[in-house]
């Protein structure tokens, strides 16, 4: 009976650390709001198809550009696919025709935050690119980028 005790705590413990580190693996790499805008910008320069998942496309400001209102009145799934792949394709030639990669933004840090929506800055040459993040239950999702 004494030993049967001291297996279950000893299976009981062990089983609490493995969720206990398995918890602190979880929330120890969950990006914050500067590495989501770095790693979707870096995307974007290699025109990395995948990050269109994390741009609010309806709503989307990019680069002087309102990006949304044109999305939102295509007619169909089809010509968006379309609209949101020759755009990232546009910034992606942008960048790399200019020869600029991520490497020259520097001092990537949070500008504002609200409860909601949070605005990340990181300085090129003497330019500061502004990434606007809105914070949903849907999760975070780019919506603008714009040159300050």
């Amino acid at each position: 009976m004494e030993e049967d005790y001291s297996s279950r705590i000893y299976y009981y413990g062990a089983l609490l650390a493995i969720i206990f580190v398995g918890l602190a693996f979880i929330i120890g790499h969950k990006k914050n709001d500067i590495d989501f805008c770095r790693d979707v910008f870096a995307g974007l320069i290699k025109g990395d198809y995948s990050v269109q998942q994390y741009i609010d496309w309806n709503n989307f400001k990019g680069l002087d550009t309102d990006v949304g209102t044109t999305y939102f009145q295509l007619p169909n799934e089809k010509e968006r696919t379309a609209y949101r792949k020759a755009f990232i394709k546009g910034v992606s030639m942008g960048f790399q025709n200019g020869r600029v990669g991520l490497d020259k933004f520097t001092h990537w840090r949070v500008y504002n935050k609200a409860k909601d929506k949070v605005i990340i800055a990181t300085d090129f040459s003497k330019k500061v690119l502004l990434f606007e993040i809105s914070k949903g239950a849907a999760g975070r999702t780019l919506t603008s980028l714009q040159w300050r």
